[in-house]
């Protein structure tokens, strides 16, 4: 194999990878089949909402958590965001909060009552807006205890897994219209893959490869 085949490969691999985090998503439905609903102080829908991401479909729907409560989405409306690790936020103004905010999701669960899907998913959003904090949605769901019960993240917490997916203004459309607004922010949550090993696997080809064609030189 010649050495500009292999350099080829290697940056339409390593572009397939940076790439890969701007999806598409699609709000399909907001419960599921035990958690999530309209909270009854306030009628606001919270965790889990149910995406078709890149054109998924059912049962293979993402089920994220909100972390927008000033804005507003809504059923089949559909936009462009860029999926980022958590961790990768954790450099900016709020970024401790971004912490907390996985913190109180692991604490949820992965199958919550919907009275807890209620009560966790305000405690984030009291993280990051006043207006839910002022709520009565806040008051009533326990969100302040849960959120004072929960303290501080430990700081051998392991955020790998976490998603936050970050809309793209402009690109929401719903029913085949554009629709004005920002959408809103969600987090996500998938067990790590050993992503790390495949790419030292893939590292170890090139370099045989590379070696190879030093050898047939």
């Amino acid at each position: 194999m010649k050495l500009g085949t292999i350099l080829g490969i290697l940056l339409l691999v390593f572009s397939g990878l940076a790439s890969a985090d701007v999806v598409t998503m699609q709000l399909v439905r907001f419960d599921g089949p035990s958690a999530g609903g309209a909270n009854s102080g306030g009628g606001v829908y919270a965790y889990p909402y149910y995406f078709s991401v890149d054109g998924s479909q059912y049962p293979n729907l993402t089920a994220l958590m909100c972390d927008s409560f000033d804005k507003e989405i809504w059923q089949n409306e559909s936009w462009q965001a860029n999926r980022v690790p958590l961790s990768s936020l954790f450099s900016q103004s709020n970024g401790s909060l971004y912490k907390e905010a996985a913190w109180l999701f692991s604490l949820m669960g992965s199958d919550p009552t919907p009275s807890n899907a209620v009560t966790y998913n305000f405690a984030v959003w009291g993280l990051f807006s006043t207006s839910a904090l002022n709520s009565g949605g806040y008051a009533g769901s326990g969100a302040g205890a849960a959120l004072l019960n929960a303290g501080a993240p430990p700081a051998n917490f392991n955020y790998s897994g976490f998603s936050v997916y970050i809309p793209t203004d402009g690109t929401q459309m719903l029913n085949g219209n554009r629709v004005q607004g920002v959408p809103q922010e969600f987090i996500g949550y998938q067990q790590p893959t050993p992503e790390p090993a495949s790419l030292l696997l893939l590292g170890s080809g090139l370099a045989a490869a590379l070696a190879s064609v030093r050898r047939k030189k």
